[in-house]
């Protein structure tokens, strides 16, 4: 006990907080609200997930449809295009664009048959470690670039406490571990953005634009980081960006046809104009459809949407024209456009904006939290408040709440959007730390006049 004091003593109050924060988070809350569930609705879901989880084992959410997908349009009778049969016909949710079946049509004509699902595997395990281990590196990049508020560059003891207590928050942060479990090309572009977001803060903007280019090809609504690096005259990312998605796009084109990318348009706007009422729908069309109790919200119906509902779309259409021009628009000094934080509010944007948006699609976040924790502590945007929101957003966002399902059928059943109000909260927070960077631009550019003059 003594030995543990000496050591806690020897880390700054924010380090010791940390650790903290990262024990209640990661242990005490989680068994809390599955004690509150009497380890019904929450275990459940906890157990499957860590359990294959730490067996290093994922399923086929998107292998699944992808393979199907796959199959028929490489069989020789496909009279319709892959969306009007796979989607429409069989009720198969295959919402990628054709562009994403190139890696996989590559790995499955290159192992054999039962061999394909552990190569998956292995290269999810792989962009997950990318993700945690580049998470990390981000973290403590920022820490030592923000000053001594924040507890950077306070020696070897110091890092050793911080990188532990962000290892474990990594490893237990829910949408980016059940987006492995499930079997998610989404892990995939987590990799790919957290090590697009690196090669930003490095300043390699060719780098990340090859990378984005790449999630395009997987998610085609980043294609916005066009217009973001056009609004910012980032020319070199932009232009990248443009390139890798083009000849993604054409490659695509030469081995589907163009008449299946015409089809994947038409289902892109079905998708919005429904949506998704179950829970895991974090957007605020699945918060609009479960307010009014528009299709089943605690069971996933794998061959049909939420039924169309004129007030949902105008609501979702509203919320994410306002996310994405704030996020492309409202920075009004050129020392607060183009930065990381910048490139965060748009990542996270362009993610809500969306009609569904899966918890697992939340896994960004990670990267997103590393990149602008640092900052936050140092500038404590909203006063003292700043360190309980950060730490309150980040609860929501990266825990299971199985304990609000009870109110499903109730007006209350918008605390079950725990983790898009987490994340809305971090991206005010965001928007603010960018507001607060253009005033101080502002502020020195003048000083610099009025010293000229």
């Amino acid at each position: 006990m003594i030995r543990f004091s000496h050591f806690s003593n020897r880390l700054s109050p924010l380090t010791r907080g940390f650790w903290i924060f990262a024990l209640i988070n990661s242990l005490l809350v989680p068994l809390t609200l599955a004690v509150l569930t009497r380890f019904s609705l929450n275990d459940a879901v906890l157990q499957e997930t860590y359990g294959y989880y730490l067996h290093a084992r994922q399923g086929r959410d998107s292998w699944r449809p992808m393979a199907q997908a796959i199959d028929y349009a490489r069989g020789e009778d496909h009279p319709q295009p892959i969306y009007a049969e796979i989607f429409f016909n069989r009720g198969i949710k295959f919402q990628y664009p054709p562009s994403s079946l190139l890696p996989l049509g590559a790995i499955r004509k290159l192992a054999p048959s039962s061999a394909w699902p552990r190569v998956l595997n292995l290269i999810s395990l792989f962009c997950f470690a990318i993700s945690i281990a580049l998470t990390l590196r981000i973290l403590t990049s920022g820490l030592r670039a923000a000053g001594p508020g924040s507890a950077g560059g306070r020696g070897s003891l110091e890092a050793a406490a911080l990188i532990a207590a962000a290892l474990l928050l990594a490893l237990n942060f829910y949408p980016a571990v059940r987006a492995y479990v499930l079997g998610q090309i989404q892990v995939w572009v987590n990799a790919l953005f957290v090590v697009a977001l690196w090669c930003w803060i490095q300043g390699n903007q060719v780098g990340a634009g090859i990378l984005v280019g790449s999630m395009c090809l997987l998610k085609p609504h980043y294609g916005l980081f066009l217009a973001w690096g056009a609004l910012r005259r980032r020319w070199g990312f932009t232009l990248t960006i443009a390139l890798t998605a083009l000849a993604g796009v054409i490659l695509s084109i030469a081995f589907f046809g163009w008449a299946n990318h015409m089809d994947y348009l038409h289902m892109l706007s079905f998708l919005f104009r429904h949506g998704e009422t179950y829970y895991p729908n974090q957007s605020m069309n699945g918060l609009l459809n479960r307010l009014l109790f528009n299709g089943n919200i605690l069971d996933f119906d794998p061959s049909s949407l939420a039924p169309y509902h004129p007030w949902v779309f105008a609501g979702t259409s509203l919320s994410s024209i306002i996310l994405l021009l704030t996020a492309l628009l409202l920075p009004n000094s050129a020392g607060s456009k183009g930065g990381t934080i910048d490139f965060c509010i748009l990542g996270l944007s362009v993610t809500m904006a969306s009609s569904i948006a899966w918890e697992h699609h939340y896994g960004i976040l990670l990267p997103i939290y590393a990149a602008a924790m640092p900052w936050l502590v140092e500038n404590r945007i909203f006063g003292r408040a700043t360190i309980p929101l950060l730490a309150g957003s980040y609860a929501l966002t990266s825990n299971y709440f199985g304990v609000v399902h009870g109110l499903a059928h109730t007006r209350f059943n918008i605390l079950q959007s725990t983790l898009y109000i987490g994340a809305l909260l971090l991206l005010i927070s965001l928007h603010v730390l960018r507001a607060r960077e253009s005033l101080s631009a502002r502020r020195i550019r003048g000083a610099q006049l009025a010293r000229a003059k």
